[in-house]
């Protein structure tokens, strides 16, 4: 079941490039929310 799994999974996974440039594009988002929230934190 669990192998069945895997490579379920491994089919279903976008190619690396794609992964990577969501990553990229989600960077600077996740900075300044985490900025935002480190702000809030401090308050």
């Amino acid at each position: 079941f669990l192998k069945e799994n895997k490579i379920l999974v491994r089919q279903m996974r976008p190619p690396i490039s794609h992964t990577f440039r969501m990553s990229l594009r989600m960077m600077p988002d996740m900075q300044r929310f985490m900025e935002a929230y480190g702000r809030f934190l401090n308050t």
